[in-house]
């Protein structure tokens, strides 16, 4: 079977998705945020501020969807291939590569949408279903594959967020008069305190996504401690560029993992033809 199309509609959304990942790598590594300390001595606390220092460029969310678009016209591309109707019949206009996550749902647009394709390739689509894939449907590939696009049609794919664990809080010098160790490292998991010396250390929740002026972390300061600052405190972190909130199917995941999974599954469907 020719699959030239197809084929060259799944290598232009690889071409999407390594350019897109080359440029988040580098934001990624640039460090979007820097992270300063915030002293509130009345309330006997430091925050680590989130504070922006660079945005997300707008057009990540176009390319998004030009990869979205040339992955599902692969497949799509795909059943107009392999479906025997006459090419002048209307009803090639409704030929799709079905993805459904409930098999109710498959089954009331099957015939519409492989009108002409044999059982023999039938079966092999349906294997490809999310609901037949695994059990839990909302992680397939092809499932977010197709949220994704349909979200596209209509609205741009947001992933104007960045998730940011703090993973280390190096705090040295002095603060209020008192010499702070030089070598107080705290490994912060999320939600915990830690307790460093007389301080203790806090990290908010995890999962939540980083916005500018919000605080990361916290450092109790001890009653007999005069608060002022401290002379340095360093902080090791991890970035995530994630998608935003337009699409549920995907929202809070890593952008190019997703998407290099939804590639691998169009690159899997592909060849069984």
């Amino acid at each position: 079977m020719d699959r030239s199309g197809s084929q060259l509609k799944i290598d232009r959304a690889s071409f999407h998705l390594n350019a897109l990942a080359t440029e988040i790598k580098a934001f990624e590594k640039e460090g979007p945020y820097r992270f300063r300390p915030d002293v509130s001595p009345a309330e006997r606390k430091i925050d680590i501020r989130a504070r922006a220092e660079q945005p997300i460029p707008d057009q990540w969310s176009l390319v998004v969807g030009e990869f979205c678009h040339n992955a599902r016209g692969a497949l799509d591309l795909l059943v107009n291939r392999i479906s025997t109707i006459d090419l002048c019949d209307p009803a090639r206009r409704r030929l799709q590569f079905p993805i459904f996550d409930f098999e109710e749902d498959y089954r009331a647009k099957e015939e519409q949408y492989l009108r002409g394709v044999s059982s023999e390739h039938r079966a092999i689509i349906e294997s490809f279903q999310p609901f037949r894939v695994d059990a839990n449907y909302k992680a397939d590939p092809l499932g977010k594959l197709s949220e994704l696009n349909n979200a596209d049609k209509h609205r741009l794919i947001l992933i104007v967020e960045i998730f940011a664990k703090v993973e280390r809080l190096r705090i040295t010098g002095r603060m209020g008069g008192v010499e702070l160790e030089g070598n107080a490292v705290a490994i912060l998991e999320p939600g915990s305190s830690i307790g460093s010396g007389d301080y203790k250390i806090r990290a908010l929740q995890e999962g939540m996504s980083v916005s500018d002026g919000m605080s990361v972390a916290e450092i109790a300061i001890p009653n007999d401690v005069c608060g002022q600052s401290a002379t340095n405190i360093g902080i090791e972190w991890a970035a995530a560029v994630i998608f935003g909130d337009s699409c549920e199917r995907v929202q809070g995941q890593a952008v190019v993992p997703t998407l290099q999974a939804i590639e691998g599954r169009v690159r899997e469907v592909l060849p069984r033809f």
